[in-house]
């Protein structure tokens, strides 16, 4: 039975709220904090912490609160449904599938719930299942632009798919918002690269990406400016012995632009018996931001050295005991661990980095042609921030390469692909490990896959994603110009 605040606590809670409204998301998590001190049992505070820690891309933290949530309002299937999807966020899908299932008792009628389960279907990597439930989901609701975009995630199209009809008959204007739109863009896109129509779709795909941009504007100055001060902070370092106190662990990450195949390395290295795939936890990034930044700008990390264990380190590796508890070694596919190579490399001189590579032309094309969860990349929806960020990236591989020599491994995605017995027992042997024939078979390895390569790492390698870009001609143009313009060697690809 959850606790009945007074009236002082309740107009507090209708504060915090008002701040969460604003986007003041520590003002409104204070509120609640300052709550829940008072009524640890108050269910709907704890759903509004949950809510903001899931949006802030921390869903252990979440599920935490939406436990509590789910046991004090148990009749509440907005809370169930949230609890259930935090739960998918961290991998606990017997758990997840559980919590949308008393959802859906609750309201069956709810487009949400089932779009959720559907998403949740789709991380286990049950296709049939979600698909399911996402066509439900349509027919209560065909004009939503969501519903389509997830479904067109794993769903394979033909020329004659009713849903690519249907979807083409939605008038934009009919839809509530510019999210439904770009969603339905980008959802026809993908239907038309099905059949093949890729002058029809590429339209489509502009005008999605378009939206997304004017949305979440990407800040080029910001971007230089995060690379040149994780640089300086970082540099002093590399001239130090390791931390005198260094852990033994030997992660490996595998880190890289998105759409690159990160997500294919970091399967093959974890289909080896010895290592556990933890997937894109983040548990990194959050770490070293959390030491290092300080109002938008990063320490020198020899400010801050005697916390690197502690803050770091320690709290790395005690959030991958907690989740991944039988793990013997971890293969953690980060893609923003790049940018912590030295720090990392300080306190665990035995961790291993695979900075994965690919065609840019094919890369940025493919990122191009994917949406993000909302305000992450915004880089990605134009074709100039697309090459500023990679020109960034390339200079941030290149740091380490120079003060690290030796200590990261580059993995080609297009040399995997052309020859793939042979770069993949290159990558093992690089992560220092035995080779095992399971490395080949990956895609027979069960397990989820939490990224928008879901589908296709169940599947062996393949080679059509290889000279993508030249399927779309002329449309293309603007992006290798601007690889051109600043100066991309793209001698390496042809």
């Amino acid at each position: 039975m959850q606790n009945v605040p007074d009236s002082n606590t309740q107009r507090a809670y209708q504060n915090a709220v008002a701040a969460l409204r604003a986007s003041k998301f520590g003002v409104a998590a204070k509120g609640f904090h300052d709550i829940l001190r008072r009524h640890p049992k108050y269910g709907p505070a704890h759903y509004q912490l949950g809510l903001i820690f899931k949006t802030q891309g921390r869903p252990e933290t979440a599920v935490t609160h939406l436990a509590q949530a789910a046991k004090l309002l148990p009749k509440e299937y907005t809370v169930l449904m949230e609890y259930g999807v935090a739960l998918g966020q961290v991998g606990s899908y017997a758990k997840a599938v559980n919590a949308l299932r008393k959802a859906e008792r609750l309201n069956p009628a709810s487009v949400d719930v089932l779009g959720h389960s559907a998403h949740v279907f789709q991380l286990m990597g049950d296709l049939k299942k979600a698909e399911f439930y996402l066509r439900k989901a349509i027919k209560r609701k065909p004009k939503d632009g969501s519903l389509y975009r997830l479904l067109s995630i794993a769903h394979k199209f033909t020329p004659d798919d009713p849903y690519l009809k249907q979807m083409l008959a939605i008038d934009p204007a009919d839809l509530p918002n510019p999210s439904h739109r770009w969603e339905l863009d980008f959802a026809i896109a993908k239907a038309l690269e099905d059949i093949k129509d890729y002058p029809s779709a590429f339209p489509y795909l502009k005008r999605g990406n378009d939206l997304v941009a004017a949305t979440f504007p990407y800040d080029a100055a910001a971007r230089q400016s995060q690379i040149e001060q994780l640089q300086a902070a970082q540099r002093d370092l590399l001239r130090c012995e390791p931390h005198a106190d260094a852990l033994n662990d030997a992660p490996i990450f595998v880190t890289g632009m998105p759409r690159s195949g990160t997500t294919l390395v970091e399967q093959i290295i974890g289909a080896h018996s010895e290592v556990t795939a933890i997937g894109e936890v983040g548990y990194l990034a959050r770490a070293a931001e959390g030491l290092l930044q300080r109002d938008g700008q990063y320490d020198a990390v020899t400010k801050v050295a005697g916390k690197l264990r502690s803050d770091v380190a320690e709290r790395y590796l005690a959030d991958v005991a907690r989740n991944f508890p039988n793990a013997q070694r971890t293969v953690d596919k980060s893609i923003q661990s790049y940018l912590y190579v030295g720090l990392v490399k300080h306190i665990m001189p035995n961790a291993r980095f695979v900075i994965v590579r690919r065609d840019p032309r094919d890369n940025l094309l493919s990122i191009y042609r994917n949406l993000f969860r909302a305000g992450t990349h915004r880089y990605a929806y134009d074709f100039e921030t697309l090459v500023d960020h990679f020109v960034s990236f390339q200079k941030m591989v290149q740091f380490w390469q120079d003060q690290l020599e030796g200590s990261v491994v580059i993995a080609d995605y297009d040399a995997l692909v052309r020859d793939p017995e042979a770069e993949t027992r290159r990558l093992i042997a690089s992560c220092g490990l035995g080779w095992e024939d399971a490395c080949l078979d990956y895609h027979q390895k069960t397990g989820a896959v939490t990224t928008l390569s879901l589908a296709q790492v169940r599947q062996p390698i393949y080679k059509s994603s290889q000279q993508a870009w030249r399927r779309y001609g002329d449309v293309v143009q603007p992006l290798l110009d601007a690889l051109e313009n600043r100066g991309v060697d793209l001698s390496a690809w042809d």
